[in-house]
């Protein structure tokens, strides 16, 4: 999930302000909040992240899917 944060003005263009992706493929507090959610369904769950700009979440995800990085927390 990419959310995504904008300056809306009336009289000029719109600005976007930052994203931030929630999701499996992502790393340190939103894959913490990713995994917080699916822990906790239908209940509120609610943290802060500093947005990143734009072009640093368009080229990570582009990166994971060209990439097929494997998910590496297997158990043997």
């Amino acid at each position: 999930m990419v959310i995504s944060v904008w300056d809306h003005d009336k009289m000029s263009r719109n600005d976007a302000i930052g994203k931030i992706y929630l999701g499996c493929d992502a790393t340190g507090n939103q894959l913490r909040h990713w995994a917080d959610m699916l822990s906790n369904p239908r209940k509120p769950v609610a943290q802060w992240h500093t947005l990143l700009s734009s072009e640093q979440v368009d080229t990570t995800l582009a990166l994971k899917h060209t990439l097929k990085i494997p998910f590496t927390n297997k158990t043997f």
